[in-house]
């Protein structure tokens, strides 16, 4: 079944019979509409239909970083999306996560097609900027997780792996795991545009198009700063990258 996130009428019918719901909404590749706009009124019409259903637990994976530090509307419309929901809605977990270590991750997938198909791969100066990258399968243990863990209030909870790392450090990970030698230079500016046309060269149309919007966010450091994860989920074991890249 499905439904239109924009649409009141459409979801509220599928989410009467859910006491979890996991919200996972991205619209970068809206063509309709402004992306960021879009966004936000998908959160207001969620949150009122999960409410008039009966919801009792939203999970939401948003993202990491300092909107104040950030010129990112990609970063700022995360961020805005889960203060909608949690001002909204009696019960939220929003999970915020750089990079996911995984295939359908778009961050993942661009790295993975630069690096197998380009033997030179020009990067903006703002790749030496720190993220937290975490596997998929970590992300996917705090996601069910985050389902019936115990919280007394609606709560923003970091995730991100064992290593801080630069976007560039991830390029040269990847490239000694697939045994390829890869030249990284980098270069003063891309534009969002010159961005989208270098990767809609390498990788899926709707991943370029996703990916030029989501380099605005590489100015802001994505790493873990509250560290409430580990006492709401101290079971879980986090794994390197090189393993992640193992499992992805």
């Amino acid at each position: 079944m499905g439904g239109d996130v924009l649409n009141y009428d459409s979801i509220k019918p599928l989410l009467e019979t859910i006491d979890v719901a996991y919200y996972f909404v991205h619209l970068m590749g809206h063509r309709e509409r402004d992306f960021y706009e879009a966004e936000l009124d998908a959160a207001h019409t969620f949150a009122r239909a999960a409410t008039d259903a009966g919801v009792k637990r939203v999970v939401y994976m948003g993202g990491l970083g300092d909107n104040a530090d950030s010129e990112s509307k990609h970063l700022h419309s995360r961020h805005r999306t889960g203060e909608i929901l949690r001002a909204e809605l009696p019960s939220v977990i929003e999970l915020r996560a750089s990079m996911i270590i995984g295939i359908g991750s778009v961050g993942y997938d661009i790295i993975r097609n630069m690096v197998c198909k380009l033997p030179v791969i020009l990067l903006p100066r703002t790749a030496e900027t720190k993220t937290q990258p975490i596997a998929l399968g970590d992300a996917l243990q705090y996601l069910v997780s985050a389902a019936t863990v115990k919280i007394k209030t609606n709560s923003v909870v970091d995730i991100g792996g064992p290593e801080i790392l630069s976007y560039a450090d991830i390029y040269r990970e990847y490239a000694k795991f697939v045994g390829k030698k890869r030249l990284l230079i980098e270069i003063p500016h891309v534009s969002p545009y010159f961005a989208g046309k270098f990767l809609d060269v390498v990788t899926p149309t709707i991943h370029a198009r996703i990916g030029a919007i989501m380099a605005e966010s590489m100015h802001s450091e994505m790493v873990v700063v509250n560290q409430n994860a580990k006492e709401l989920f101290p079971s879980i074991k986090l794994i390197h990258i090189r393993e992640a890249f193992e499992h992805a």
